[in-house]
């Protein structure tokens, strides 16, 4: 696990086998930039300094549960737990992203989400 802006690295415990299959639009893309300006706009109150991530109890209390899943080998309390704030700003902009993300949650998995800022699901 990355930590502290990407300053700390922490070994985590063995989660079990997990496949992860990635689903992109070869044509589209998404500025990371873009989407920090835009998440921020939409949403000044949610949206977190990255010095303010680690110490908000929101974010405790997820890496909590993440981690207890990781420990517990419980990788269905894993898939449901994955989650990424960037999806309430890309959705509306790339409805398609959403069809994708909607396309691998009607497979049998363990949970879908999309990756950092950008357009990726797994």
């Amino acid at each position: 696990m990355i930590e502290k802006c990407g300053r700390a690295v922490i070994n985590l415990p063995d989660a079990g086998r997990i496949y992860a299959v990635l689903g992109k639009f070869k044509s589209l893309e998404v500025l990371t930039k873009w989407a920090f300006q835009a998440y921020r706009e939409q949403f000044p109150n949610a949206y977190l300094n990255s010095l303010d991530i680690p110490n908000s109890e929101e974010f405790v209390k997820h890496k909590s549960s993440v981690l207890r899943a990781i420990t517990n080998q419980n990788q269905r309390e894993l898939g449901q737990l994955l989650h990424n704030d960037f999806e309430k700003i890309i959705f509306p902009k790339y409805p398609q992203v959403q069809r994708l993300k909607q396309v691998f949650e009607a497979q049998d998995v363990l949970g879908v989400t999309m990756t950092g800022s950008g357009i990726s699901i797994f």
